[in-house]
């Protein structure tokens, strides 16, 4: 009976740990690609 509550609150946590490691990843490759132009 609860597995609707918890497949919401999974996907929810899903998202937002692809946003966040969306957004980690580009802070990554921006410092890499600093670094190799310097």
């Amino acid at each position: 009976r609860g597995r609707g509550r918890e497949s919401a609150t999974e996907a929810f946590a899903k998202s937002m740990m692809r946003s966040i490691g969306t957004q980690l990843g580009r802070q990554l490759l921006r410092g890499l690609l600093g670094a190799l132009k310097r």
